[in-house]
């Protein structure tokens, strides 16, 4: 009988065992509610473009109105996230569905075939979506990356529309999908090649590149997409002088010796080239597939539909260094100094301007900024003169008065320890 019992206390050990091995090994997944809409995107020189988007869906409910962004809001998955699930209600009048290259959509009923009905087969007629898709006005669709065998791998993606990517794609249907192996550490080591190939980052920033073919952006229906000649180029949605390009890191608090990753994404139809003047970067990842020796260069080529990841170190002392197209895409509709251009901060000052004011009657241009560095920090307005530190007002701020001066488009303060600012004249 003690020897029954004992077996009997074994087996249910073992039980419990397994029991709580399972518990604990349950893989999780990250779950996110899309919706997609229309919205319109104000260019530097004024211009107002027709742009669809994706937003986060607060509601689920066919015809309630859908906040987008382009590019769209970022995903991120947990560490231990072996999928993904997006829950996906399309607001605009044509089918949308969705695709991640380089994961395994496990849900996909696809391809779609033309027709009628948007998704009877039939085969004379062209693929229309590489997978399922939402229906018009309000119809819904469920996708999901990775399973518990074959998880979602960590990594820098992109979720876009996998109908007509031609059109749906240019229009703004894209948004970043973001995956660290572990906190703070973008891709694990490989233990197959010496060395330690593992990527830590301090902090991270995702810059999406696109254009815009204003033909294409007014009329998506008809647009013949040979004839494409893109006259706006992006990052993040904007083009330059606009103030949330310079810096594009505001307050992000870098200091010397850490490590800024940096999540290149091509949503455009035209391969661009990000390069560093004044400096050089580390190439560790590319389509979320980790390198097997980093590559130091001060550019790399960004083909539609690519990612790369590269890290930049934190100087010893502060900088401020732009990131432009090499391909010169730096033009707004044809016109100087705009198009694919960014300003990182590296360590130096985060300058704010939180106020411009121009009186037409004296000719007078007003500038008000503060500075984490101040107030030993001097700032100058490009072009214009210096700033003086006014420490009694709320909040402490610098003041920049000029008079008999024409208005300008824009201004940029510039700090003697690194930071700037660039912000619009109204």
């Amino acid at each position: 009988m003690l020897i029954q019992s004992e077996k009997h206390y074994m087996k249910s050990l073992l039980a419990l065992f397994l029991l709580s091995a399972i518990v604990v090994g349950t893989a999780h997944g990250a779950t996110y509610d899309i919706c997609t809409g229309a919205s319109t995107l104000t260019m530097p020189d004024g211009a107002v473009i027709d742009v669809w988007g994706f937003g986060i869906d607060t509601t689920g409910t066919p015809g309630d109105p859908c906040n987008v962004t382009v590019p769209g809001p970022t995903i991120r998955l947990n560490a231990g996230d072996s999928s993904l699930r997006v829950n996906l209600r399309n607001e605009l009048n044509v089918y949308v569905g969705l695709h991640i290259l380089g994961q395994q959509l496990v849900t996909n009923n696809g391809p779609m075939w033309g027709g009628a009905s948007g998704d009877r087969p039939d085969l004379t007629a062209r693929v229309h979506s590489f997978t399922h898709h939402a229906r018009p006005n309000g119809g819904k669709a469920a996708f999901k990356w990775g399973t518990d065998q074959n998880p979602f791998r960590p990594g820098t993606y992109m979720l876009q529309s996998s109908t007509n990517p031609a059109i749906q794609v240019n229009m703004g249907l894209s948004a970043p999908v973001i995956k660290d192996a572990a906190a703070g550490v973008a891709y694990a080591d490989n233990p197959s090649i010496p060395g330690d190939q593992s990527v830590p980052y301090t902090r991270d920033i995702v810059l999406v590149f696109q254009e815009i073919d204003v033909g294409l952006h007014s009329d998506p229906a008809g647009f013949p997409v040979i004839n494409r000649e893109p006259e706006y180029f992006l990052i993040n949605g904007r083009a330059y002088p606009d103030p949330d390009l310079d810096p594009v890191n505001p307050g992000m608090g870098l200091n010397p010796g850490d490590r800024l990753l940096v999540r290149f994404i091509n949503a455009g139809a035209m391969t661009h080239l990000p390069e560093l003047i004044g400096g050089d970067m580390i190439l560790v990842a590319e389509d979320g597939y980790l390198r097997n020796y980093p590559q130091r260069t001060c550019g790399i080529d960004l083909y539609s539909a690519k990612t790369a990841d590269v890290i930049y170190e934190v100087p010893g002392t502060p900088v401020t260094l732009p990131v432009i197209d090499g391909r010169l895409r730096l033009s707004n509709a044809g016109g100087e100094n705009g198009g694919m251009l960014v300003y990182f901060n590296l360590g130096g000052d985060d300058v704010e301007i939180f106020r411009t004011g121009y009186v037409v009657s004296a000719g007078e241009l007003r500038v008000f900024a503060t500075s984490s560095a101040q107030p030993s920090a001097q700032l100058v307005v490009a072009g214009y003169g210096p700033m003086v530190f006014a420490p009694n007002e709320t909040p402490p701020q610098y003041k920049g008065v000029f008079p008999g001066v024409a208005r300008p488009d824009a201004v940029r303060v510039i700090s003697d320890q690194g930071g700037t600012d660039t912000a619009l004249v109204p």
